[in-house]
């Protein structure tokens, strides 16, 4: 049972340390134009980031270290509540496919691809 609880909790720090690395990689590399939020409610609907060019989300960014991921309940209420804007799912692996419509995952390196909305 120990390893069990000592692999969860390296999971956990593995999971926010990368979370944190993504975050500082992307806000330093924004453009002017674009700011940097975090969304979410006291429902526990949240994204991890949303990226916003004047009043409109252009990118909601979720960062993951599965290796199979997908948008939780609470991502997918949020994605709604800010007007279904493209979505990016990030990993630490260098892939790059679409997970569903307006939905892409992606390693951290193709992400710029997509900071525009252009999904």
């Amino acid at each position: 049972m120990r390893r069990r609880e000592d692999r969860a909790g390296r999971n956990q720090i593995a999971g926010a340390s990368w979370e944190g690395y993504v975050l500082q990689q992307i806000i330093a590399n924004l453009p002017s134009s674009i700011l940097p939020y975090f969304y979410r409610t006291k429902d526990g609907s949240e994204i991890d980031l949303v990226l916003v060019r004047g009043n409109k989300p252009v990118l909601a960014v979720e960062i993951k270290m599965s290796a199979s991921p997908s948008l939780s309940k609470g991502n997918r209420l949020a994605l709604s509540d800010l007007g279904n804007p493209p979505a990016a799912i990030v990993l630490p692996h260098n892939v790059d496919y679409p997970l569903e419509e307006q939905v892409r995952v992606c390693g951290l390196e193709h992400l710029s691809k997509y900071m525009d909305g252009g999904l």
